[in-house]
């Protein structure tokens, strides 16, 4: 165990040491991001016949004229729709008294007033009377056109209604005459008498409707797209979008069910549109597959299960001839680059390998690897496999040749006699293929995107439905993700979550796993999430692009050396022991944090596990996740902080106790992942070191003296306090290290430089000046320590450039910076203020301000022409009229003066 006493952690532990995070045990993952480097996204469409069902139909948007039959149909514009406007009726009622009639009778009326006829014009009669036989009926003209001969066999007791269609024509204007006449029995005995009935009546409503202009709405006039023909038209356009955008969206790959059997179609290509759609157009919908089966081809594809490794392979084959009893060989040579670790040739023999005695032995670079007997069959049409070692020594060259020798034992060999018939070519298929898997230099994230419209129906390898599809999913997610897309009313959803949960993309209540028992899956229905559900076109492209979107931005972890169920989840959102950084293009590595940690900036950005059950990978949320796709971030790394193993407080054995000074008996504590066995505090150790708080310096360390009986340890002092010297210890015991004390003039200095204290540099005793260099104020002294009291105008201007604005009210301290300073009854005492206001405040004025002319002072050289030279010796007068305006001494503010070190 790696988890060790760190013998310098035990002489500093104390409640707020600060340790570093142990990363021995878990290796940090390093995912290359490179501009030509999509996503690869395998689409298996698990088909179960409900895509192409009528009732599923979605229909198209365009704009709709509805007839006053309820006839719908597609216009270009509301004008298309005429004719249009609005409908309008007349009504009338009339009666026939009861009297004996024979031949029948009529009803007349005139409607006036009418608008003009538009659209449709019918008329509704409802008329009751003495209509008791098969052969009664009534007769209807409008504006004396013969609209019909209705039979009516309803008797007395009953209206009967019946709407005619008026050709339009009828009624030109604004008038229609409406005449009802009853049957004459003309033909027969008897007619429709009005002394049968007690109430002889007819109801007419004349009615004019017009057509309806609906507007833009989705209707079967407008055509539409079965489940099957959506998912088609969707697929279209994100494979056709991920060609034209820069970087690509995704390499797509097209998996189908094709009857009873799954299978990929396409591998994952970036210029995959033209092949995918030309295969869905060509290949029929059918389904009855199981789930499972086609989760698993998906994972076993190029493009999901080789996202991370290149198949290198090779294949060699001999024409069927015989005698060859000693046999023959296959000579392979791979392309592979250089490895740092070992690799597996699998080799595929086909031929006559019948006999006990037949062989073929495996030579990689001239080395033997092993032997191959191809299961003693003897030309079996299915060829049979070995798996050999490849060292990674064996690529170092890039190339690797593996010979195939196909021998006979040795005649004196256990059932091999001298007679022994060899490896002949006497098979139909005598052939030699090799393959290995290489590592890609960077691993393409990768993704399965199941999209179903229907329920497990068929079982798998023995097992049910249903638990066989979740196993599937189990064993897909890892390797990659996989993402579950119901599409059209007949999936099942409550199943797609779960399903969708096994494969990494998911999460059920309380955190449970599917994969933990997958035959219990009914226990889990309604209580998952994940799954997109989608019902039209539209929405299944929004859900592929974001899945496109997700597994760009999804990194893996590697939790070598701690099992993912020992994740602590930090409540704090911190999670310390997950450490993901990113390199961007501009700025170098930067760390990333989980999206909910106080430091995650932007605030609510940064990565998040990829679902509540896959803890193995992370996922960068959309702020970050731009970055990545664009190219900004061109590498992401995540390394894991080991766990500690023991129990915190149970008792240990403290290692090398006895050479430390310190009790053997300790307890187990967890510092950030460290396991480190404490001396456990009740435990005396004779002569240990230990602290004296009460005292400073030198004179709190101490040693330990163990009671005799009952009682506590006593630290004993042991140093006691001495004259400080230039050492970096507190000799003195009084709290301040190397303080030697006393004044003393500082070698070289001048002015208010020359005053100084002694000190330490190193372990050297020297003179260390009281005050630093301040400009010149008018005060006899030398404050600039040039060697030359009281000229300002050089101090100011030359010396510390002007570095200091003077407030109005002390610019005559300084001669408003020009060199007229007099000092009559002798030089100030030394001003001594170590800032510059203190300096300011501390002016002694014995000395003033003269009047005169400024001369030039010619050895000033350095000087910026703008400003007036120095006079001399500060006993010098004159009156200026120049000097730095105000303006000037404005334009110095902000600028920060030298500080003593």
């Amino acid at each position: 165990m790696h988890r060790i006493l760190l013998p310098l952690l035990l002489s500093m532990l104390t409640p707020t040491a600060a340790f570093a995070w142990d990363f021995s045990c878990s290796p940090k993952n390093t995912t290359e991001i490179e501009p030509l480097l999509p996503p690869q996204l395998m689409m298996m469409l698990d088909r179960s016949g409900s895509m192409d069902d009528a009732d599923g139909i979605v229909y198209n948007t365009c704009r709709v004229c509805e007839d006053p039959k309820g006839n719908r149909r597609e216009v270009a514009s509301a004008a298309d729709c005429a004719p249009t406007g609005p409908p309008w009726e007349a009504t009338t009622n009339l009666t026939k008294r009861q009297f004996p009639n024979q031949n029948g009778y009529s009803y007349t009326t005139t409607f006036t007033g009418l608008p003009v006829v538009k659209g449709r014009l019918t008329l509704t009669v409802a008329i009751r009377g003495d209509f008791n036989d098969d052969n009664d009926g009534y007769e209807v003209f409008v504006n004396g056109n013969r609209v019909r001969y209705q039979r009516v066999n309803k008797g007395c007791s009953t209206t009967f209604t019946r709407t005619f269609e008026i050709d339009a024509s009828f009624v030109p204007g604004t008038t229609a005459d409406v005449v009802i006449v009853t049957d004459r029995s003309t033909r027969f005995a008897d007619g429709v008498d009005t002394d049968e009935c007690s109430t002889n009546s007819v109801g007419l409503t004349l009615r004019s409707e017009t057509n309806t202009y609906l507007g833009s709405i989705q209707d079967k006039a407008c055509g539409g797209k079965d489940k099957w023909e959506q998912a088609l038209a969707a697929i279209d356009a994100v494979t056709k979008e991920s060609e034209t955008r820069s970087p690509e969206l995704a390499a797509f790959g097209l998996g189908l069910f094709n009857d009873s059997g799954a299978g990929v179609f396409q591998e994952c290509k970036m210029t995959n549109n033209s092949p995918i759609m030309s295969t869905l157009n060509s290949t029929g919908p059918s389904g009855n597959t199981p789930t499972a089966l086609a989760i698993r081809t998906a994972l076993a594809s190029d493009c999901v299960g080789g996202a991370s490794m290149t198949t290198v392979s090779d294949t060699q084959t001999m024409p069927t001839r015989s005698g060859d009893r000693e046999g023959f060989s296959y000579n392979h040579r791979l392309v592979i680059p250089p490895q740092t670790t070992n690799l597996t040739a699998d080799i595929y023999l086909q031929g006559d390998y019948g006999g006990a005695c037949e062989y073929a032995q495996i030579w990689i670079d001239g080395v033997l690897a092993g032997t191959h007997d191809g299961r003693n069959e003897n030309c079996d049409t299915t060829p049979r496999s070995r798996s050999f070692t490849i060292p990674a020594s064996a690529t170092a060259d890039g190339v690797v040749n593996i010979e195939v020798r196909n021998r006979t034992k040795l005649w004196n060999s256990a059932s091999c006699s001298a007679g022994t018939d060899g490896v002949d070519l006497q098979c139909g298929t005598n052939s030699s293929y090799v393959e290995v898997k290489v590592p890609n230099r960077i691993s393409r994230p990768a993704a399965t995107l199941l999209i179903t419209d229907g329920e497990p129906t068929v079982g798998y390898d023995g097992q049910d439905a249903y638990p066989a599809a979740v196993i599937a999913a189990c064993a897909h997610r890892d390797l990659a993700n996989l993402y579950v897309v119901g599409q059209g009313a007949g999936t099942d959803v409550e199943f797609n979550n779960i399903l969708a949960a096994a494969g990494g993309t998911g999460s059920c209540d309380g955190g449970v796993d599917p994969c933990t028992s997958p035959s219990d899956y009914k226990d889990l229905l309604g209580k998952c999430t994940g799954s997109f559900q989608t019902n039209n076109a539209e929405e299944l492209l929004a859900a592929i692009a974001a899945i496109t979107n997700d597994i760009q931005c999804l990194f893996d972890v590697n939790f070598s050396g701690a099992p993912v169920t020992d994740v602590p989840l930090d409540p704090t959102g911190l999670y310390p022991y997950l450490y993901v950084d990113g390199r961007f293009a501009t700025v170098g590595n930067q760390r990333i944090y989980q999206k909910s940690s106080p430091l995650a900036v932007p605030a609510g950005e940064g990565w998040e596990f990829a679902s509540a059950t896959e803890s193995k990978r992370v996922r960068f949320t959309d702020y970050y996740c731009n970055q990545v796709q664009t190219r900004t971030i061109n590498q992401v790394s995540t390394q894991l902080a080991c766990l500690c193993e023991e129990t915190p407080g149970a008792p240990c054995v403290v290692p090398d106790a006895g050479a430390l000074g310190v009790c053997p008996d300790g307890v187990w504590t967890c510092v950030e992942g460290i396991d480190i066995c404490e001396p456990d505090v009740n435990c005396c150790v004779e002569g240990s070191p230990c602290t004296i708080p009460t005292l400073e310096g030198v004179c709190a360390e101490g040693v330990t003296k163990c009671p005799s009986s009952s009682g506590l340890p006593v630290c004993v002092q042991v140093n006691f306090p001495e004259t400080e010297v230039c050492n970096g210890l507190d000799d003195d015991c009084d709290g301040e290290v190397d303080e030697i004390g006393g004044t003393c003039n500082v070698p070289g200095g001048v002015g208010r430089c020359l005053p100084g204290y002694r000190g330490c540099s190193g372990t050297s005793e020297v003179c260390l000046p009281l005050y630093e260099p301040m400009p010149e104020l008018c005060n006899g002294i030398d404050d600039d320590c040039d060697g030359t009291e009281d000229n300002i105008t050089r101090s100011w201007n030359a010396t510390f450039n002007g570095v200091y604005t003077l407030p109005s009210a002390d610019r005559p301290k300084a001669c408003d910076i020009k060199n007229t300073c007099t000092c009559a009854g002798g030089a100030a005492d030394n001003n001594a203020g170590t800032d510059f206001t203190s300096y300011l405040a501390e002016w002694d004025p014995v000395c003033e301000c003269g009047a005169g002319l400024e001369a030039p002072e010619t050895t000033d050289t350095s000087a910026p022409s703008t400003a007036s030279s120095d006079v001399g010796p500060s006993t010098g007068c004159s009156a200026v009229d120049g000097g730095l305006t105000p303006m000037l001494l404005l334009g110095l503010l902000g600028l920060t003066r030298r500080r003593r070190n």
